[in-house]
């Protein structure tokens, strides 16, 4: 490509605009197409996910397969056919249950690595257009901004105050100041990045300030590109309950082995057939071993990101999708999240004076409006995108200053002979950002923020035609306006400057500007945001509210939305700056809302939080909110926010809404209980045939069931409904459980008595019911098929049990999950197609049953489910509070 191999930064930005055929004002559309065409997509090479062939194979690495397979060979060597047969089945079953749902979560998780497309601003054909960051081509003219990843390799031309921080390249995590200068032709190919200060470079982020740059290299060819092999990252990460069920499979299969080692030695001490009994004993072990336990949990959560991702949220990673559940504090930026993002101006308010923007307009601006509204654009970066209908660009608060001018007559040809010097860029922690202008031979200061905050810059305050200095009575009675909007939820933007005859830094520096008033600026809180926090109270939450906003101001947006605003409850960042860690750590144990709160001092309320042992989420929107988003047990990142913000957190929301919050949470906990299920129903019915096994062994019986028979009830008549259950809708009353503990164990005492209760009893109830059969003169091979029949029934009647743990069977829908509906059919039809059909029955030894044997069969799984039902019935009066929110 002709474009790659030039040292850009040794080339002033006129060359290079020569060299790339473009100019400041942007390549047109169709150079820009034709241009994407021949250089491709803005795109770094990533590896692709595993082919389906590597999916298959990887099937065969579990001990599961491994004892079946040892199973086949031992079956060839003492010319077992059959068994041999019924092996390979249960092997090919297996594999392809586990294939299908292993693709399933690759495919959705692939699919949700591309859903967030970045966005960046261009400009073309002169006008400012907002396309997606994998369209842009070399000679496209880039508008960074604070916040922004940087979307290709970019020759600056335009520089306000601008900062980048270049770690991803780079290492270091000091930002990199830059200019426009072409650097000495003694920097080289070979020079570090750092060094490149008139360029920035794909991935890096825009720290502070602002630029104009024109886009030199992309994909492949950028910086990162060339080392994107270097970077890849591990996005399928393990998650902690998935690495606790590995080892605890691991852990199972030993002590299985050990169980299947003691069968051979009783079997043999018993005078039973060595081999026979090996293959028993290696049977049983493939029962009890539930490997599909790892996959169907995989499944469990990349089914709940893809639901999430239908509620509006992107969930990023499956550890994330693992811990919404236990979350226990939510805080939350008050704008656009808490209320709709649409900021309205309002009204303007001048001394004595004020004009609501739903009043009649004036035909004509007096003096000290004109001022008030020319300085307000002239320290305001919102844009018109003409390409778009005209559509506004910028910030909210920006674009509501924009909208507000224009609304109140303001002619922006005003401002085109007015050439910006200097910015000084809006900063939380500052609550201010300066501009300096040139208009002729005059210099025009302006500056906008917080109303305390600008009005101690200033020295006077505008009065009609007049300018009146400031007196402590003067600021006490502009804070008392100030105090009386802030206490109605609205929030404040002053405006201040001064027209100078030089661009002397000390009009600002000295505090000599002249106050010119305030916006009032509206933000209409979401009509569900009320039943929202209640709904997340209900939950065992806590909602915290976060904002730049005064304290007044977040009082009254508190107290509409029912959290607490008593003593106690509001906090304010200074409070915070000057706060010990245990003094914070008591505090925010009651606070509900923070105000004047910078991105800076979330990493410490997330901290304090954390210390009280709380799972915190928490949002954010900023380069600065990085900290804390990372920090956070899940860092949420709004749609609108910044590249870096997205970049770090956990999720996104994509419509900025806090109900969207809630809704992930809730399907963080459906996850939690679906693993739960999936869990007592595999180790249930893994532990279904050793006490009967064991049990006959040393009553000195023959062998209840034989290896083909238990192969087929487990791996083949209860795989798909267990499959079927990690699909399962979340139960009604889930968002009126407390959170789930974060550092929980695998098995609870509720999950380990179901497991005892479903293993036990029926090898009990089968033993009983096999001893006396044998007692009755029955023939083995009968008596064989009432047992298989049972184990087989059994399972597939418990599975609808297992849909709630909690609630009884007669509160649960058991028809809402038509593939375990399919599940427990096909499972019934695979169990009595053995029995009857002519071949397969001699095969597994089977022999046909009567109505009498099919009715101790179905009382046996009844019986079953009644004690299941009943144990649930003593959970459920020990806490009362699970019964009454399930009920």
């Amino acid at each position: 490509m002709k474009f790659h191999n030039i040292l850009w930064y040794n080339y002033s930005p006129a060359e290079c605009f020569t060299l790339l055929e473009s100019s400041e004002v942007g390549l047109s559309e169709k150079d820009a197409l034709k241009r994407l065409r021949t250089f491709g997509f803005n795109r770094l090479p990533r590896s692709k996910r595993a082919s389906d062939w590597l999916i298959f194979v990887r099937q065969f690495n579990n001990i599961l397969v491994y004892i079946l397979l040892g199973a086949a060979a031992l079956s060839i060597l003492l010319g077992e056919y059959a068994d041999l047969a019924i092996i390979l089945m249960a092997v090919f079953i297996n594999i392809i249950v586990g294939f299908i749902q292993e693709r399933k979560a690759e495919t959705q998780l692939d699919l949700l690595r591309d859903y967030i497309s970045y966005e960046t601003k261009v400009i073309r054909d002169g006008l400012i257009h907002v396309i997606k960051a994998e369209e842009l081509t070399p000679g496209d003219v880039v508008i960074l901004e604070s916040g922004n990843q940087v979307p290709a390799d970019i020759r600056l031309f335009d520089v306000h105050s601008l900062s980048c921080s270049e770690a991803v390249l780079t290492g270091e995590s000091a930002p990199v100041s830059k200019h426009t200068r072409q650097l000495s032709s003694d920097i080289t190919k070979k020079s570090l990045v750092v060094d490149r200060k008139c360029m920035v470079f794909k991935g890096t982020v825009i720290a502070e300030g602002r630029a104009k740059g024109v886009v030199v290299s992309t994909g492949q060819f950028t910086e990162i590109g060339k080392i994107a092999s270097l970077l890849e990252k591990t996005e399928n990460e393990e998650t902690p309950l998935q690495f606790r069920l590995k080892t605890f499979s691991r852990v199972l299969g030993l002590s299985i082995l050990a169980v299947a080692g003691a069968i051979v030695i009783i079997g043999v001490l018993r005078g039973l057939s060595f081999w026979d009994i090996v293959l028993v004993a290696m049977a049983v072990a493939v029962s009890a071993v539930p490997e599909g336990l790892l996959v169907a949990v995989t499944v469990i959560l990349a089914i709940g990101m893809q639901r999430i991702l239908k509620k509006n949220a992107l969930v990023r990673t499956l550890v994330a999708a693992e811990t919404l559940g236990s979350t226990s504090v939510i805080c939350v930026d008050k704008t656009g999240t808490i209320t709709e993002g649409r900021m309205q101006a309002k009204e303007v308010v001048f001394w004595h004076d004020s004009l609501e923007l739903t009043a009649k307009k004036p035909s004509r601006l007096d003096p000290a409006m004109e001022k008030f509204l020319q300085t307000s654009l002239l320290v305001n970066n919102a844009d018109i995108d003409v390409a778009d209908g005209h559509e506004l660009i910028g910030s909210p608060t920006e674009r509501a200053i924009l909208s507000g001018s224009m609304e109140l007559n303001y002619s922006l040809d005003r401002l085109v002979d007015i050439e910006r010097l200097l910015e000084i860029p809006f900063q939380s922690s500052t609550k201010s950002m300066y501009t300096l202008n040139r208009d002729g031979k005059k210099f025009i200061w302006a500056m906008k923020g917080a109303p305390e905050v600008v009005l101690a810059q200033c020295s006077e305050f505008v009065s009609g035609q007049n300018k009146i200095v400031f007196t402590p009575k003067y600021r006490s009675l502009w804070q008392k306006m100030f105090d009386s909007y802030s206490r109605r939820g609205y929030r404040l933007l002053a405006v201040a400057g001064v027209v100078a005859p030089s661009d002397d830094s000390s009009y600002y520096r000295e505090k000599k500007l002249v106050f010119y008033g305030f916006w009032v600026i509206e933000d209409p809180l979401r009509p569900d945001i009320a039943a929202t926090i209640s709904q997340v109270n209900q939950a065992g939450i806590r909602p915290i509210m976060i904002t730049g906003d005064h304290q007044l101001t977040a009082s009254e947006i508190a107290r509409q939305i029912g959290l607490p605003v008593g003593e106690g409850s509001v906090m304010e960042g200074q409070e915070l700056m000057i706060a010990s860690s245990d003094d914070l750590k008591i505090k925010v144990r009651q606070v509900s809302v923070f105000a004047r709160v910078s991105p800076e001092d979330k990493l410490k309320i997330v901290e304090a939080l954390q210390s009280n042992g709380e799972v915190v989420a928490m949002t954010g929107d900023g380069v600065n909110d990085a900290p804390a988003l990372k920090a956070a047990d899940i860092g949420i990142a709004v749609g609108t926010g910044t590249d870096v913000a997205k970049e770090t957190a956990d999720m996104v929301l994509l419509d900025n809404n806090f109900r969207t919050i809630v809704l992930a949470v809730e399907q963080g906990r459906i996850i939690y209980s679906n693993i739960k299920k999936v869990i007592v129903y595999l180790l249930a019915d893994s532990f279904s045939e050793l006490v009967l096994i064991v049990g006959s062994l040393l009553a000195g019986l023959p062998l209840p069931i034989t290896a083909a028979q238990i192969l087929w009830v487990n791996l083949i008549t209860d795989g798909f409904p267990a499959a079927a259950l990690t699909v399962e809708a979340g139960e009604q009353g889930i968002m009126k459980q407390p959170p789930i503990k974060k550092n929980r164990k695998l098995l609870d005492r509720e999950m380990k008595t179901l497991i005892f209760v479903i293993g036990l009893f029926s090898d009990i109830v089968l033993f009983i019911l096999y001893n006396w059969l044998l007692g009755q003169g029955w023939n083995i091979d009968h008596v064989r098929t009432v047992i298989f029949a049972g184990l087989g029934l059994n399972s597939l009647l418990y599975v609808f049990s297992c849909k709630s743990l909690i609630r009884p069977l007669w509160r649960i829908n058991i028809f809402d999950n038509v593939y375990l509906l399919l599940a427990v059919a096909g499972g019934l039809l695979l169990q009595v197609v053995p029995i009857y059909l002519p071949g397969l029955n001699s095969v597994l030894g089977l022999r046909p049953l009567g109505l009498v044997e099919w009715g101790m069969v179905v009382t046996f799984a009844l019986m079953q489910v009644v004690l299941i039902e009943l144990t649930k019935i003593f959970y459920r009066l020990r806490t009362k509070r699970q019964y009454e929110s399930f009920a």
